[in-house]
């Protein structure tokens, strides 16, 4: 029992710090892109962005138990990324990066808002919901 819980809390740990990651390099390219003018500088940064991420995850993945891996595909899979190809489908836009980094905050959020369920934390989970009423229904791991 004990190396499965630690197995679990590791796998946890790994992904919070993807999912950490992630909001990270799409914060930073927003940032980024609020000071850019140029159309194909725009283009340019985001085609990097998907680099960057399909990089991080490339690294990232073997970490992960499938449980965990799964969890977090199908959180990239509703921006059109193939975990089996490793690459994007479509092209990001700019209009999609805001949603994306809130969509990727709220599924990192998800992750302590279940366990403070299960302690009865109230004021956490309330705090999750009035951020994130979208994920209210979606499960944790």
């Amino acid at each position: 029992i004990f190396d499965h819980f630690t197995n679990k809390n590791m796998d946890e740990n790994n992904l919070k710090q993807c999912l950490q990651l992630l909001i990270t390099v799409v914060s930073n390219t927003i940032n980024i892109l609020e000071q850019q003018t140029s159309q194909s500088n725009e283009k340019r940064i985001l085609n990097n962005l998907q680099i960057t991420i399909a990089n991080l995850l490339d690294c990232n993945l073997s970490l992960l138990s499938s449980q965990y891996r799964n969890y977090l595909s199908n959180i990239l899979n509703q921006y059109n990324y193939s975990i089996e190809e490793q690459m994007f489908t479509i092209e990001f836009t700019k209009e999609i990066l805001c949603p994306f980094v809130h969509n990727l905050q709220g599924r990192l959020s998800l992750l302590d808002a279940c366990q403070a369920a299960w302690n009865g934390d109230l004021s956490l989970v309330e705090d999750f919901i009035r951020k994130y009423p979208t994920l209210r229904n979606k499960c944790g791991l």
